[in-house]
């Protein structure tokens, strides 16, 4: 009951649980910024099909006609 409470108060007051990208605001000639921190050494390169573009086509036009239907 203790860890509940003390985990309350740290979210209340630390403003909660940060996400895995850390911020890190600091000052540089009186602006103060903040800093993403994100690591991208294990970052997979991107591969996009040759058919993707037909498909993407083909729900575009669907989502049109759903949208001029309403």
């Amino acid at each position: 009951m203790q860890r509940a409470t003390a985990e309350k108060n740290k979210v209340s007051v630390g403003g909660g649980k940060k996400n895995n990208k850390t911020r890190k605001g600091f000052v540089s000639g009186g602006i103060q910024r903040e800093e993403n921190s994100v690591e991208y050494s294990n970052v997979k390169p991107l591969c996009i099909k040759n058919d993707w573009d037909v498909r993407l086509d083909e729900l575009e036009k669907r989502l049109q006609e759903l949208s001029d239907t309403n």
